[in-house]
């Protein structure tokens, strides 16, 4: 195990020797301590974003709207929080060979981390606060894709003792399925025409970024 403090909040934790990748790996993440230090968490909530979100997600600070942060409402509850990026997004690493970033390789990278972390809370690393926390729960936190990513996750690896899974798309989306004009999914015979449909509204979503490794979706569309 290799842990790296990038700064009072910031962590780095390798997770190589769980991909198939040549190059190093590894998963960024921020620490959010509980304010009652005193006390042991209630539990460690580590949290994974939607798609074509970081690790901010979990803690927006948005002028006119206090108390908008997650991790900042959690935290004052007692929990610990642990804001972590995909493989691939954000502070994490990005294997050159993208293609092999999937539900496979992603949920390796996080049942490692989950691993790392666990050990960590029995041992009272310094980044959690110091002090042993073996009975600590940890609980797999995930909206959007990253909830769908814990699933697989606790499914492949049951890494977490309980999971929060806050929504997501688990099938086909409607305007796939009104784009190839089928008003129930019984309708549809042809799956290759769905998906073919599904890609397309991929490539508008990612924009000018479509052909990169790792594409950048463009905000100002989803404003509203």
């Amino acid at each position: 195990m290799s842990t790296q403090v990038l700064g009072p909040n910031e962590l780095v934790l390798d997770v190589s020797n769980e991909l198939p990748f040549e190059e190093p790996a590894s998963l960024a993440a921020s620490v959010h301590l509980p304010d009652r230090q005193a006390e042991p968490p209630r539990a460690v909530l580590i949290c994974w974003p939607g798609g074509s979100y970081a690790r901010a997600y979990w803690d927006m600070r948005i002028s006119g709207h206090p108390g908008y942060s997650f991790a900042e409402h959690m935290t004052a509850q007692g929990f610990l929080v642990l804001a972590v990026d995909h493989l691939g997004v954000g502070a994490s690493s990005r294997p050159a060979d993208g293609d092999r970033v999937n539900f496979e390789t992603m949920s390796a990278a996080a049942a490692s981390l989950v691993t790392q972390v666990r050990s960590m809370l029995a041992e009272g690393a310094e980044e959690f606060g110091g002090r042993p926390l073996q009975s600590v729960p940890i609980s797999g936190v995930g909206h959007s894709l990253g909830a769908c990513l814990t699933v697989v996750t606790q499914a492949r690896h049951r890494c977490y003792d309980t999971v929060a899974l806050l929504g997501f798309t688990h099938g086909h989306k409607e305007v796939s399925v009104t784009a190839v004009g089928a008003t129930e999914r019984e309708d549809i015979e042809n799956d290759e025409v769905l998906r073919e449909t599904a890609i397309e509204q991929a490539r508008a979503f990612f924009a000018e970024t479509w052909n990169d490794i790792y594409g950048f979706a463009p905000r100002e569309p989803n404003h509203a």
